[in-house]
């Protein structure tokens, strides 16, 4: 997984946001190995759902999503 996926909560708890059906869940990792910009991680993450890279640190549980084009306009 990309090293910006991990975020930290305020107990120092690592996790990661998924996209599932375009709202945000956040999943609690444990990190197993670092290489890099690489992570391996271990949690309950759903394998359909992709992991949110890009704000992904301003979103909360159930938050609604949109996707955004590479130059940050949302996609239609």
């Amino acid at each position: 997984m990309p090293h910006e996926a991990i975020l930290v909560d305020d107990s120092g708890s690592p996790y990661v946001v998924q996209a599932v059906g375009m709202v945000a869940k956040k999943v609690p990792v444990r990190l197993l190995a670092t290489d890099g910009a690489w992570n391996v991680v271990k949690g309950s993450l759903d394998p359909g759902s992709p992991i949110v890279l890009a704000g992904n640190y301003q979103l909360d549980d159930g938050m609604a999503l949109r996707v955004a084009g590479p130059n940050g306009a949302p996609k239609r």
